[in-house]
């Protein structure tokens, strides 16, 4: 029975005082979970009056979601069939791996999002309508029938979006920049279109140019023209269009925030007579507590999240990142606050200007030092029991620090585990495992290097416009976030939703992991002898060249 550990974590700042007393016979992880589900207990006594003003706004409406199967994307549907009373939803979503929209939509719905949902309305499935289509496609890859079909909704969120960094420019500008484009012609053919709310990132004009610079909610110079880009894209094939990437890129550090920087543009350029607002998040992480505290999905383990997966089950050991600059992480489910939110508000627009509302921490700072220092304290209390190796890991802003013990600590291991893999007829991944890692924090280094100060005035302009209701329902303030808990939160997340280990055998992991730091030790001194021994043998033999 864990009782020390709920009095330390409370007075720590972990959990509220008022949990101080809390003593439950279970699993530590899993009790964190039971303390955080608590959170959620005035937002569901607020939900169940169904009076609010934005509860209100969504009753009986329509609506039509790209990226419905995606993070965000999930949760937004979620959160708008546990909270308000709509009709019907219908998401754009493409064929894939020989299944069809339908079905692909009824595997999206097993995600444990939606678990709270199946139990409690279980008819909400009936209420949302796959329709097949695909964003890089023209017309969105809608026929005829479903183009005309949707013009029925009068709220559009559009949330899906190429978001590899290092992906194709054609597949970026084609889904990104065109896609938006045939949504926001969509937009203009809905005759009873109250919202639509483009989500972007925060980090549109987080150019080098920038940086140290205040990112205000307004909209900046655009990369280019968006329909020129769009005919070049769909002019040139893909090799000549790749020769024109660093032309097209110029002070943007990936083709993703080109790309999205374009698709702002678009909305810019076409908002005349549509209803529309931007929705900017900077890093979005796990969920906060709803619907399910800590839930991520497997595609967040192409972000920040999977360096922490990696730290968490020992297979990340360097990570090059500066210390001393700001991490500006958002909580999903606050997102998806935020994106439902504005489009109670967009409704109510009366000047042709779209409104930018960007979610940031800025008013609940953190740095990565502090970020480092809860993953270092915490973690521990909380390892799984699938970690397979110390969990220790090298911060460094150096990239040459960074690439040295890059090949000391992954590489160099990677290919002496894939010669006995070898040796023993087994797959060969470490070294794929650690090539990856290594041009993913090449890529992620623009932005947990670099930091920029990004303003939110629309968005807590929005927040005091709301109910004390809403406010609770739809909470998007991060000021009431614990980000020591948040952290701890993510964690716990991690382990739940992608180790998959239902948050059961933390106990047998902190023995483990002490085992495994007692071995570590001892394997990194024979190396380090090892390597030592090498090096003195090459600068011997160079003296004895020389001489």
């Amino acid at each position: 029975m864990r009782v020390v550990g709920v009095w330390e974590d409370a007075k720590s700042g972990l959990l509220p005082s008022n949990d101080m007393n809390a003593v439950v016979d279970m699993d530590p992880a899993l009790e964190f979970e039971q303390l955080m589900l608590r959170k959620q207990e005035p937002i569901l006594e607020a939900i169940a009056n169904r009076d609010s003003p934005i509860q209100r706004f969504y009753s009986g409406s329509k609506i039509f979601i790209t990226g419905g199967y995606g993070f965000i994307g999930k949760l937004i549907i979620e959160k708008i069939f546990r909270a308000c009373n709509v009709d019907k939803i219908y998401v754009l979503i493409r064929s894939k791996k020989n299944l069809k929209p339908r079905e692909r939509l009824t595997e999206v719905l097993k995600d444990p999002v939606f678990s709270k949902l199946h139990a409690e309305q279980p008819d909400f499935v009936n209420k949302i309508i796959a329709v097949e289509g695909d964003l890089g496609q023209p017309n969105i890859g809608m026929n005829d029938d479903d183009w005309n079909t949707v013009q029925e909704v009068d709220i559009i969120f559009h949330v899906a979006a190429h978001i590899r960094f290092d992906g194709e420019l054609k597949q970026a500008i084609f889904t990104n920049v065109r896609g938006t484009r045939e949504v926001l012609r969509l937009g203009k053919s809905c005759k009873n279109l109250r919202a639509l709310v483009h989500v972007s990132t925060a980090f549109t004009h987080a150019k080098e140019s920038r940086r140290g610079c205040v990112v205000s909610e307004r909209f900046y110079e655009s990369p280019g023209d968006p329909d020129a880009i769009i005919n070049i894209a769909e002019s040139l094939d893909l090799e000549k269009l790749e020769e024109t990437r660093q032309l097209m890129l110029r002070d943007w550090p990936n083709t993703y925030t080109m790309s999205k920087a374009l698709a702002d543009e678009l909305v810019r350029k076409m908002a005349d007579d549509l209803p529309i607002c931007i929705v900017k998040p900077t890093l979005v992480i796990s969920s906060y507590s709803e619907p399910c505290p800590g839930w991520l999905d497997m595609t967040c383990v192409y972000g920040a999240t999977g360096f922490l997966l990696g730290i968490g089950l020992g297979l990340i050991h360097i990570v090059l990142v500066n210390k001393r600059k700001r991490l500006d992480i958002v909580p999903a489910d606050m997102v998806a606050n935020a994106v439902v939110a504005s489009a109670w508000e967009t409704a109510k627009k009366t000047s042709n200007e779209p409104q930018i509302y960007t979610v940031t921490s800025n008013r609940n700072p953190i740095t990565w030092d502090f970020y480092s220092q809860v993953v270092r304290t915490v973690g521990p209390d909380y390892a799984s029991p699938k970690v397979v190796w110390s969990p220790f890991v090298i911060e460094t802003k150096s990239e040459l620090i960074f690439f040295i013990f890059t090949w000391i600590l992954h590489f160099v291991p990677a290919y002496i585990i894939d010669v006995v893999c070898l040796l023993l007829g087994k797959p060969r991944r470490f070294v794929k495992l650690y090539e990856k890692v290594y041009k993913s924090n090449k890529l992620f280094s623009h932005f947990i290097q670099k930091e920029w100060l990004f303003c939110d005035k629309n968005l807590q302009e929005l927040y005091k416009k709301m109910s004390n209701t809403d406010k609770t329902i739809f909470n998007f303030n991060i000021v009431t976030v614990n980000m020591k808990q948040l952290i701890t939160t993510w964690i716990l997340g991690i382990r739940k939703y992608l180790i998959k280990d239902d948050l059961k055998g933390t106990e047998f992991a902190k023995k483990k992991t002490f085992w495994l730091n007692i071995l570590n030790y001892i394997i990194l001194t024979v190396y380090a002898f090892c390597w030592w021994k090498i090096l003195k043998l090459i600068f011997w033999s160079a003296v004895k060249l020389y001489n």
